[in-house]
């Protein structure tokens, strides 16, 4: 029985928890300052000792001025973060490049994320794994004049994007005989973003940069989108569920439903993966705009009868090399599919615990 009660000891616990998009642009604005001080509480937020939340977005305008002196606060706190902050190997390995940041000048934006998503982490971990074995594989020579990176802030935008500041999820630097940096490969990886969004992280690299900028943007998209499932249930609802205060919840324990959503005892912890995809974007040659090169490839459609779609570039694409040192740059997307299930079984059970601590809070377990 669900509904809307009044307050109590119990129900209070379920108070919404501080969300860094709740805070920003559903309650927008005409005032580019109108949200500097929210934006400095959530960035204040993240220098509190245990702090942790692997899904809130927030997103603010904010003139000029104001983004040096929160991008001075943001790099104080990249700087300071350390693996011994982390309590598990997830953490340890998300704090090496969090918080992720941008700034965008030609619409005065700044996005905050705090940090990356389980779901997040398996795109990145995918593509970084096939990035790293082909750097590894170069000779010398190439090797030398390839760079990848991952969280590293980039500035040094053009045009109508001079000014901005991004920090991005990995990208390789190829450079030319002199060391300078002539084309990259960017990876832009969506969760819970909506896709006109990505589209301006996407026309910020390939519009915004000097260098000849390719983009794979990877996007997920989860429907309904995730609500906690006991903030609106009554006490009574909550005296029944009782038992889920003390029990240790396990990734079995999690279930689909008919509608592709993830269920324990009847709520839903992850919504059904409405699409996932892979696009990759290029400057035109013709306008200088991003334009999409290729078809979207999706990550969701039935295997087909022979081989797995792959991702493919070639390194000339990138460097000005002889043909004997040109080859391929490839992706392998079906390791995607054999684990996504499990991926949105352990953001299921994370949610659980997330909710399941604030429960417990100050009453303490039974």
């Amino acid at each position: 029985m669900a509904g809307t009660t009044s307050s109590s000891p119990l129900t209070s616990l379920l108070a919404k928890p501080y969300s860094f998009e709740t805070a920003s642009s559903m309650h927008p604005s005409s005032s580019a300052d109108a949200f500097y001080p929210q934006a400095l509480e959530c960035i204040n937020r993240l220098s509190e000792p245990g702090f942790r939340d692997l899904e809130s977005n927030f997103s603010a305008r904010v003139n000029l001025i104001e983004w040096r002196e929160l991008e001075r606060m943001l790099f104080n706190i990249r700087s300071k973060l350390s693996y011994k902050n982390a309590q598990s190997a997830f953490i340890a390995n998300v704090l090496s490049s969090y918080p992720w940041y941008s700034y965008d000048a030609s619409t005065s934006t700044l996005t905050l994320k705090p940090m990356g998503s389980l779901v997040h982490g398996l795109f990145m971990t995918i593509f970084v794994k096939n990035l790293g074995i082909f750097l590894d594989s170069l000779p010398p020579p190439l090797k030398e004049r390839t760079l990848g990176t991952r969280g590293l802030l980039a500035d040094g935008f053009q045009g109508r994007y001079k000014g901005s500041s991004r920090v991005g999820d990995w990208r390789v630097e190829f450079r030319d005989a002199n060391m300078n940096c002539e084309a990259m490969l960017v990876l832009e990886v969506g969760f819970f973003q909506p896709y006109d969004s990505l589209l301006k992280d996407v026309k910020l690299w390939v519009e915004g940069r000097r260098e000849d900028t390719t983009v794979i943007l990877a996007n997920l998209e989860e429907y309904p989108s995730y609500r906690n499932p006991i903030q609106d249930l009554d006490d009574e609802d909550l005296e029944r569920l009782e038992y889920l205060r003390v029990e240790k919840a396990r990734i079995r324990d999690f279930v689909f439903d008919g509608r592709g959503r993830i269920t324990r005892d009847g709520l839903v912890w992850a919504g059904a993966i409405k699409s996932a995809f892979v696009e990759v974007w290029k400057r035109s040659i013709v306008t200088g705009l991003a334009t999409q090169d290729g078809d979207r490839i999706d990550l969701l459609a039935p295997p087909p009868a022979g081989p797995p779609p792959q991702l493919q570039f070639e390194l000339s694409e990138f460097m000005d090399i002889p043909p004997e040192y040109d080859r391929s740059i490839p992706f392998s997307l079906d390791l995607y599919r054999d684990r996504i299930t499990r991926k949105m079984k352990e953001l299921a059970l994370y949610r659980y615990e997330t909710a399941m601590k604030k429960l417990k809070g100050p009453m303490g377990p039974k």
